[in-house]
């Protein structure tokens, strides 16, 4: 009987390991997927930046891709800033779900910016900064528990701030500067507790600057000028003790 036992104790954990082994190999295929599908939303790159996006070599050798060290098959971070690529941003980048760094700026990205982002609850660092983006800022990066920095700066992008990025409670960054965004700045921004670096300067904003800006007693930089707002400066943004200056 206890011979029985252990061959059954055996068989189990060799089930298991079988099991957690496939499971790695395919989010490992999945990721893979998921970068080559960004790369066929590419259309022109003229650096050769992703020539070494291929079966040949491992996608974790792939330049502009990190992989994590406790699980190395894992995407964690997609480095690509100033390489000249033109494209749109696939949604397959939600599938990659261990992803806690996007950085693609100063490229000529153009589109929107997928709603399936929103979906990444391990990203802390989002920089889309000096490309072509329209549409809007989605609501679903509120989702993002773990954001510290939104950039955005340089962009076509309109519509409203989403007032639920004050979900971001880890939120340090919001630079959406030089876009073409539209209607107030959101009572709630004024209630992310370690909002540090604030530039919405030179869009289309309206209405007035929100009182609630004077409780953000770790901003450092506000950048609010060249927009269309109304009445007075809030008088508790005088509690700003930290405000260095505006960008």
């Amino acid at each position: 009987m206890e011979l029985c036992y252990h061959l059954l104790t055996i068989h189990i954990l060799f089930c298991l390991s079988s099991i957690t082994l496939a499971a790695n190999l395919f989010n490992s295929k999945t990721d893979a997927s998921a970068l080559l599908s960004f790369k066929s939303h590419i259309s022109s790159d003229p650096f050769g930046v992703l020539s070494s996006w291929n079966e040949s070599l491992h996608h974790c050798q792939w330049q502009g891709v990190l992989c994590g060290k406790h699980h190395p098959d894992r995407v964690t971070a997609l480095l690509l800033d100033s390489k000249q690529l033109t494209g749109s941003i696939s949604p397959s980048l939600a599938n990659l779900t261990f992803l806690q760094r996007i950085s693609l700026s100063d490229n000529q990205f153009h589109g929107i910016i997928p709603v399936e982002i929103g979906y990444l609850n391990r990203l802390r660092f989002l920089n889309l900064s000096m490309n072509f983006i329209e549409g809007i800022i989605p609501s679903t990066l509120g989702n993002c528990s773990n954001l510290q920095v939104i950039a955005l700066r340089y962009n076509n992008l309109g519509g409203t701030i989403p007032p639920n990025l004050v979900q971001c409670k880890r939120l340090q960054a919001i630079d959406a500067g030089y876009n073409f965004l539209t209607g107030g700045i959101p009572s709630e921004l004024g209630h992310i507790p370690q909002l540090r670096f604030l530039a919405l300067h030179v869009n289309n904003l309206t209405g007035s600057i929100p009182s609630t800006l004077g409780n953000l007693s770790s901003l450092m930089i506000l950048g609010l000028h060249q927009n269309n707002f109304e009445g007075h400066i809030p008088d508790s943004l005088s509690n700003l003790t930290s405000l260095l200056g505006s960008v």
